[in-house]
């Protein structure tokens, strides 16, 4: 009950207040990381203006068909009459008659999974239906014109009118995507092989010993009695009776004066401490060693040890949503880009950064409710003097070559950020040349169609998808009668 009495009224304080408190420049990073920052980018990009292009993009593979979903025929029998060439007419006439299936964009991707294995998935675009084959079996499912897959109770066949192709993108197009490759170093990830999932602090654990004595010593020192909720601790198991929000108010406000005072007095007296100084410098070595951490420790690490120190730790922890309005795995990624701003670590910043524009993150279950409390901070990386369009470009559109590692945006998100960018304008005109170039393929039209769509449904209060229709009658026929 406490939990839940918590979580709702956090919900409620969330509409009221912006997710991350900001700095005197109204930016989530200080003006001594911004000033950093700049310097860094700067030399990115003079770096990529003395950069020729040293290899093509291609698109990743793509035709043209139809997919059929069939059911109450066998298997063997359907796959007698494609390995027998049916024709496409005869296929219709005997499997679907009453078949409506139109002529959609077919991709093919190929990836590892969670298993180990190798995957080829075949995909009716926008998302419609899909197969995925391990490799080992697609000479066998690859019959001709024809791709055939059993699943449970159906059998999926696809008909595609020529073989999949790549089409190498037009160098403005490429050009946009070496952009975000020279910023995003593709050889850094947030968190090394060694990170462990988020497990929290635990007296109980023996091995922490030193954490304890650290928390047990600021805890003797600083008196100050720590508010608590006392109605929520009397009536926590009586499910009829709740916190008041007069009484939440009065705990938070109690709590965050209580906050302040604790480090004003770490600051100011404790910290000098030498034995304050050994306990630290202990508890350290021993997260490191036992690879376990805190928010609370890290705090402590940061000020009073070094900002590297303390993004090491953080590094080595990933943080889980337990539910929708759990915003920790943001606040940790926002700590991560903080901390590296300000020690001078450009790749892990920039990552960093990027997750908490795209909300990639962990989370149990994600309802589309807690979308709209999570900004997208676009803000903070045109103060940079980042070239803002071109880095949206080369992580929006999707190559069949780029390198390992390579950041690539949720088009849902960064159609967001467009809409709280300063150059929203000018990225929608850009958008809307990108969705009539032929000489763009079509997937990546159909991408940049589904931007502008995410960037007019968060500009557009009264959002309606026929204001939209003249500019999504400008990718080809076939595909603006399905997305």
């Amino acid at each position: 009950m406490k939990k839940i009495i918590f979580f709702l009224l956090l919900g409620a304080s969330m509409s009221a207040q912006s997710e991350f408190n900001e700095f005197e420049n109204n930016l989530i990073y200080s003006s001594a990381a911004i000033s950093r920052l700049q310097e860094i980018v700067g030399d990115k990009n003079e770096e990529f203006r003395k950069c020729d292009l040293t290899k093509d993009f291609v698109s990743i593979p793509q035709t043209k068909g139809f997919c059929f979903n069939i059911n109450g025929h066998s298997y063997q029998k359907i796959r007698s009459d494609l390995e027998d060439h049916i024709s496409l007419e005869d296929f219709r006439k005997k499997y679907d008659p009453n078949s409506k299936v139109k002529l959609s964009l077919i991709t093919k991707t190929e990836y590892t999974n969670y298993n180990n294995q190798e995957i080829i998935s075949v995909t009716e675009e926008p998302n419609l239906n899909s197969i995925e084959i391990e490799t080992k079996d697609w000479e066998n499912s690859s019959l001709g014109n024809w791709i055939i897959h059993r699943e449970r109770n159906k059998v999926k066949v696809f008909y595609i009118q020529d073989t999949f192709k790549t089409v190498k993108l037009p160098y403005k197009y490429s050009r946009m995507i070496q952009y975000a490759e020279c910023l995003i170093d593709s050889t850094t990830q947030i968190h090394p092989d060694e990170a462990k999932s988020y497990r929290g602090w635990s007296e109980k654990n023996e091995n922490l010993n030193n954490r304890k004595a650290l928390y047990n010593y600021v805890d003797e020192q600083f008196r100050v009695k720590k508010p608590v909720l006392d109605k929520e601790i009397a009536e926590m198991d009586n499910y009829k009776k709740k916190v008041s929000s007069e009484e939440y108010k009065k705990f938070k406000k109690d709590f965050k004066n209580w906050k302040i005072l604790q480090s004003n007095f770490l600051r100011d007296s404790l910290s000098k401490k030498q034995y304050f100084k050994e306990l630290l410098d202990m508890a350290y070595n021993e997260a490191v060693k036992e690879n376990n951490s805190d928010n609370k420790f890290e705090e402590y690490v940061a000020k009073y040890l070094s900002k590297e120190k303390a993004l090491k730790l953080k590094r080595n922890r990933v943080v889980v949503g337990s539910c929708s309005m759990d915003r920790s795995p943001r606040f940790h990624a926002m700590k991560i880009a903080q901390l590296s701003a300000e020690s001078y670590q450009w790749d892990v910043f920039l990552r960093a950064h990027l997750n908490i524009m795209n909300d990639r993150f962990q989370r149990a279950t994600d309802g589309s409710y807690a979308w709209k409390h999570r900004n997208t901070y676009i803000k903070e990386l045109e103060v940079l003097n980042i070239d803002v369009p071109s880095l949206i470009y080369g992580i929006s559109l999707r190559v069949d070559n780029p390198s390992k590692n390579h950041y690539f945006g949720s088009i849902r998100r960064v159609g967001r950020a467009i809409a709280e960018s300063k150059d929203k304008q000018e990225i929608e005109s850009e958008i809307v040349e990108m969705i009539k170039d032929n000489s763009l393929d079509d997937y990546n039209r159909m991408l940049a169609f589904y931007l502008y769509q995410n960037l007019r449904y968060n500009l557009d209060k009264d959002y309606d998808k026929n204001s939209i229709k003249p500019i999504k009658d400008l990718l080809p026929v076939y595909l603006s009668s399905k997305v």
